[in-house]
This record gives C-alpha cells, structure tokens and sequence, in this order.
C-alpha cells in the first residue's frame, strides 16, 4: 500500500480509514511514518469534511490506560527520510480531573520534555478563536502554556519542567488542535503565539498498540 496522497485519492475519511486499516498493524506504521506535511495537512481537511464524530472530543480519550502512561506514535512535517527529526512520541497521563502530556524525541536533551495540558477544545473559545480555527467543538487541545503542577510528577515520567527555560525553546507557547480520524488516529496543525494566523505545519498521532478502529457516532 501507498503513503498518504496515494490513500486520500479514496475521497472521503471513512474509505481512506477503512484502506488505511486493511493493513497489518505494523504495515500501518510504516505508512504512517511516511507521510508528508502535504499529506498531514489534506488529512486534516479531509477528518474536517467528514468528521469521524460530532460529539466533542474528550482528553480521556486518549487515555487507554486511565491510571497509566499512554504512548502515541508521532509524525511531524519533517522529511520521512529524516526519521530523528520526523518521528516522536507523545505520552498522556491524568492527574485528578485534569490530562496532560509530554513529548519524546532525539533532542529531548535539548528542548526538554515538552510538557503541555490537553483541554477540549470547544471548552476554550478565546484560544480557538485566536487561531481561527474551523469547527473547534470537533478538536483536543494541547496548550504547552500550561504544564502540569509539580505534585503531577510521576517515577515514569521525565522531570516537569516549564517550556521557556529549556536551552532550545522547540515547546515553548506552542499551540496544538488535532481531531480524530478514528479513535486511534489524530492529525491537526500546531501554532506558536507569535503567529496565530499561520500554522508551524501538521502532525499526526497514532495510539500505541491500537485495537480495532470503534466508532462514537
């Protein structure tokens, strides 16, 4: 099977879910590893155009694990031939009634752990309005201006640490909204505050171990 614009040639979200997952687990990561920021951007569109639900998104759905740590694989704008610079992790955790989660990547060193909260994000209309964006009730929001309080610290997580004293402010007021395109899979774009009216590019997540795609219509 082919990457990304070879899958959206299937025109509509539910046919490109249902190409997309006729592969073997592992197939699927390899396609997914291979798209292309053009490819992230067309998948957002095309989860807009067709949404997988109308009902507002929640933080605990990306929570396989409600008392654990919850791994997603990731995939930015960057180059698929440059895989320690495309390829990350998100991890999600709550803590009481609030969802945060950070980053993993090569350059963690550096830019630290990204730590951010995810908010639903019809439930913050000042901050979707800011960045324009469409359809917000259908969006999660992962707000790296607010990280988790330091009693949130777990053995399993790295050190929380705020995003503005890393040596490479990668996370620094970064805004992400991703949308579903079924419950395994996300795609949306990320914004910095200088530049609310332009996104940095498009990323995907896909849900470590993922079982059968449900739906929640």
């Amino acid at each position: 099977m082919k990457g990304g614009q070879e899958l959206l040639k299937s025109g509509s979200r539910a046919e490109f879910i249902r190409r997309f997952r006729g592969s073997a687990p592992a197939a699927q990561l390899n396609i997914f590893y291979r798209w292309t920021g053009r490819d992230l951007g067309d998948l957002h569109r095309l989860a807009l155009g067709d949404p997988f639900s109308l009902k507002p998104p929640t933080p605990a759905e990306l929570l396989s694990d409600p008392s654990g740590i919850n791994r997603w694989h990731g995939k930015n704008l960057m180059p698929p031939w440059l895989p320690w610079l495309s390829r990350f992790e998100k991890v999600f955790f709550r803590h009481g009634a609030q969802f945060f989660g950070h980053n993993r990547t090569t350059y963690m060193r550096l830019a630290g752990p990204g730590y951010f909260q995810a908010l639903t994000a019809g439930d913050a209309p000042e901050i979707t309005r800011r960045y324009g964006i469409e359809s917000p009730e259908l969006h999660l929001l992962f707000d790296y201006t607010s990280i988790p309080p330091g009693e949130a610290q777990r053995k399993d997580l790295p050190p929380i640490r705020d995003n503005q004293s890393c040596p490479i402010r990668v996370f620094a007021d970064l805004r992400d909204f991703v949308i579903f395109l079924d419950r395994d899979l996300l795609v949306g774009p990320a914004f910095g505050l200088r530049n609310p009216a332009k996104p940095i590019g498009f990323f995907a997540l896909l849900r470590h171990n993922f079982p059968e795609a449900a739906t929640r219509r």
